[in-house]
């Protein structure tokens, strides 16, 4: 067995594993988990020259420092270097507020704002008018994080106060969760077949409730009733 194939501990996690090259700052074996977020080494420092190049044309009042500065608090990896050299170099409009903007660009504006860029911008959500990062691709248009949520029917529970997908309304027809919805007894029913009152699961043909313990049993006799049991 050869060195490279023995496990060690890594001088940067610690952990016992199998190496995978050298800290490019220390020299220092470490494992693959660790070498593949270290932007030091050679690739890594690559991919960082294609992004600042990138900025550097549309910014040029921005140090590299400045600029490498911003890579690093947006990406932590080299798979997520890679993606957005990929994307400031095949599409430089997304540093310009293109609606191709993604996630990972939007958070790199951010950064490079933060270090005194003027010319670079984030996107206007196509619905709410505000220049603010895009969330996710709808089947029509891309929005905001805010937009998106209320697009989904996501509003803030009015027992836990936390945004999720509304399961419910109450008496007055305030949002509920699904969880909340559950535990609310206002909207508890008595079971049309175990005659204990608790949450609806699913309802008769005729709108009559049934209970989660009933709608097992029924299943289960269904089940033996069918042979399967």
């Amino acid at each position: 067995m050869s060195w490279e194939d023995r496990p060690f501990d890594c001088s940067r996690c610690g952990a016992h594993r199998l190496r995978c090259g050298m800290g490019w700052k220390t020299g220092s074996p470490i494992c693959k988990t660790c070498y593949a977020h270290d932007l030091s080494v050679p690739e890594a420092v690559l991919k960082k020259r294609v992004v600042i190049q990138a900025v550097r044309r549309l910014e040029p009042q921005l140090s590299e420092e400045q600029i490498a500065g911003a890579i690093e608090a947006s990406v932590d990896s080299h798979g997520g270097l890679r993606t957005l050299a990929r994307q400031v170099s095949s599409t430089p409009e997304v540093l310009l507020g293109s609606s191709l903007s993604t996630k990972l660009t939007c958070g790199f504006v951010e950064q490079l704002l933060a270090a005194g860029a003027i010319a670079v911008s984030l996107p206007v959500c196509p619905a709410c008018g505000k220049s603010a990062p895009i969330q996710k691709a709808g089947p029509d248009l891309r929005a905001c994080t805010s937009c998106e949520t209320r697009r989904a029917g996501h509003l803030p529970c009015s027992k836990c106060n936390k945004t999720r997908r509304v399961a419910g309304r109450g008496e007055s027809g305030e949002p509920l969760c699904s969880s909340c919805r559950a535990k609310d007894p206002t909207l508890w029913r008595t079971c049309s077949i175990c005659g204990e009152l608790g949450r609806v699961n699913q309802r008769t043909e005729s709108g009559e409730a049934v209970c989660l313990v009933a709608t097992g049993n029924l299943r289960v006799a269904a089940m033996s009733a069918s042979g399967s049991g």
